[in-house]
């Protein structure tokens, strides 16, 4: 339950550490985690939220690891921050959430730290952006993504069979 002895780790090691501990023991201390009032290291929340994922579908799992990866991404700026954020907004495109996604995703792509991340989540935001917005709003943010990313899968994942459009716009 001294969970600031564990600030000392890095996201890596603590996933690594949860690993080997049984689902009852990491979920027992994800909720005690929870329930403290101050802010730990993000990838002390981001860790246990992964070791969680291991339960899924179940709700209780579902709810403490969207709750650990809020959490991560109030309590810093670090990179696991913005990996909580990107694991955050899958789960609420999962749970059919997009609304609440949306934010998280634009966040990710504010950090360099996680640019690795850049074209997965511009591609989750433009799934869930509003079927309100103007066709060409959607369309010239889809070009802006293939020009930034135009051999990632999500962008490929976009354009389909139209390859050879791909090649010609990223020439562009």
């Amino acid at each position: 339950k001294n969970f600031a002895k564990l600030n000392d780790l890095n996201l890596n090691q603590l996933v690594r550490a949860l690993g080997n501990s049984s689902e009852n023991l990491v979920t027992q201390n994800a909720q005690n985690l929870l329930a403290q009032p101050q802010c730990f290291k993000s990838s002390l929340y981001t860790a246990f939220g992964s070791s969680l994922e291991n339960s899924f579908p179940e709700k209780s799992a579902i709810d403490a690891t969207i709750a650990l990866y809020k959490k991560a991404t109030e309590c810093d700026s670090e990179e696991s921050a913005y990996r909580a954020a990107y694991r955050l907004g899958l789960l609420y495109v999962w749970q059919d959430q997009c609304p609440a996604a949306i934010s998280h995703f634009e966040n990710v792509q504010k950090s360099p730290d996680v640019s690795f991340l850049h074209s997965r989540s511009r591609y989750w935001q433009l799934y869930c952006k509003d079927p309100n917005s103007s066709t060409s709003e959607i369309a010239s943010q889809r070009l802006k993504k293939l020009q930034d990313f135009p051999l990632s899968f999500h962008t490929l994942l976009y354009y389909g069979d139209k390859s050879d459009e791909v090649f010609e716009i990223a020439k562009a």
